[in-house]
């Protein structure tokens, strides 16, 4: 079984989490997007990068330097944590299991990795069918996305999830007032919202074990 432990918007908020196989951050890392944030949330996870084999991050709209230099913000994460992967628009394949994240989001304010209907389409069109844990910042329509009583999630990532005949998790965040987690059908649903409407640290991480097929 693989450990998978699952935390979103966290917003540079110290946070005090299992250890596991595999960290799962899926985005809102950071507060305005700034170098300076991310340079807070670097020391953050050299706290516990030691905890994890693998640590996977997708970025969410607050976290605007990975829209404005993806590369030169992935480096620097990569520079004193070398078992991150910061995906977007890109798969790994890790222990047998195919992941895939993608910050693409619907448009929210002016934040970071906002698309229109159209891009979006295009955008999750991109997901493997083969996919088995989806990481995307925003929820599907319907699932862990009410925001006093309304549906606010992707119409278009709903609209593909069906496609995915392997998907056995799909962790997201940024609807704080739906953390937590469901199974359905076989698959989980995680929202990792750490902080609730107020940007308080109120909840837990989410704990996921996967069966694997090929562990070294």
């Amino acid at each position: 079984m693989l450990k998978l432990v699952h935390i979103s918007d966290t917003h540079l908020r110290e946070f005090n989490i299992e250890p596991g196989d595999i960290l799962v951050h899926s985005g809102d890392a950071l507060n305005y997007g700034d170098m300076q944030d991310l340079i807070q949330f670097r020391i953050q996870l050299e706290k516990i990068e030691e905890n994890y084999d693998l640590i996977i991050f997708v970025p969410g709209n607050h976290d605007r330097i990975f829209e404005n230099n993806f590369d030169l913000a992935v480096n620097f994460l990569k520079e004193t944590i070398p078992n991150i992967e910061v995906l977007h628009n890109r798969a790994l394949e890790y222990k047998g299991l195919k992941f895939y994240g993608t910050a693409d989001q619907p448009k929210f304010c002016d934040w970071a990795f906002n698309k229109s209907s159209k891009d979006l389409d295009i955008s999750y069109a991109k997901i493997p069918d083969d996919v088995e844990v989806l990481i995307t910042h925003c929820p599907a329509k319907g699932i862990r996305d009410m925001v006093y009583g309304k549906s606010v999630g992707s119409f278009e990532l709903a609209t593909c999830l069906p496609n995915l005949k392997k998907l056995q998790a799909h962790l997201f965040g940024h609807i704080h007032y739906s953390a937590g987690l469901d199974k359905v059908n076989d698959i989980w649903y995680s929202n990792g919202s750490m902080v609730d409407e107020r940007y308080v640290l109120v909840n837990k991480e989410n704990i996921i074990e996967l069966e694997v097929k090929d562990v070294p």
